[in-house]
């Protein structure tokens, strides 16, 4: 079994923006584009955050 090892705070990082832009899409409550700024700036030096922000945020429609 393949184990992964991330730096400290980087899954707590994606489970918290995961989940912030999740709550203001089905709220609408129009904090996307400083959702989208965080998303930018911590994919910049996480691998993992930027696949999961291309995957699944980055052309949704809101």
């Amino acid at each position: 079994m393949q184990s992964f090892a991330f730096p400290p705070g980087v899954a707590d990082g994606d489970f918290f923006l995961a989940v912030a832009i999740e709550i203001d899409t089905y709220l609408r409550l129009g904090n996307h584009p400083a959702i989208d700024y965080l998303w930018v700036i911590f994919s910049e030096h996480v691998v993992e955050a930027r696949e999961m922000y291309e995957l699944r945020y980055q052309n949704r429609t809101r």
